[in-house]
């Protein structure tokens, strides 16, 4: 996907987040809606009659997903934020959200593949820096239990640490407080 698709993806996953919780109801209608859809495709398709409980067998799936996508995707903004400006930079969070810069500090944010770690229970932060022929690397994982209490004022306070600890990191690594890398 492209760096415009993939925000745009996960512009649409909070929004679709913050409707379905203003709404008790609103997950039921989902559910309903998705089972109507794949309906829809049996008698649109032929080919995909055999599946008709494909897409809604992953309802209770997305539903954990998108939860904890909600609660993460503020602390990755706010890890892109603080991270956009240096060069060299590979950052991952929890092996989905993928932000990069070139020496040149152009920035490239996709999705990576593969199994879905933004519903465990940690949040986990492997991020790298290029900095006079040396790669340092960054590897840390923070618990998320904590954020459910009192998700608006654990979240902004974990996501202060998260960015924090990570600010950290690259000072350290980058010289005479410049913010380019590997040159």
């Amino acid at each position: 996907m492209s760096n415009n698709m993939d925000e745009s993806t996960w512009e649409s996953y909070n929004e679709f987040y913050n409707e379905l919780k203003t709404d008790k109801n609103s997950m039921d209608i989902f559910e309903d809606g998705l089972k109507c859809f794949s309906s829809y495709l049996c008698h649109a398709s032929r080919d995909y009659a055999y599946n008709a409980t494909y897409l809604p067998g992953f309802i209770e799936e997305f539903r954990i997903f998108i939860k904890a996508f909600s609660i993460k995707y503020e602390i990755a903004k706010a890890l892109f934020e603080a991270a956009e400006s240096y060069h060299n930079l590979t950052l991952k969070i929890d092996r989905y959200w993928l932000f990069e810069t070139d020496e040149n500090g152009k920035v490239k944010k996709s999705i990576l593949g593969g199994p879905d770690f933004v519903s465990e229970k940690t949040l986990t932060i492997e991020g790298s820096i290029l900095c006079d022929m040396q790669r340092y690397i960054y590897h840390e994982q923070y618990e998320m239990d904590k954020v459910e209490l009192n998700k608006e004022k654990s979240n902004k306070v974990l996501s202060d640490k998260v960015v924090s600890d990570f600010k950290d990191f690259l000072d350290k690594h980058i010289p005479n407080n410049t913010k380019e890398s590997g040159k």
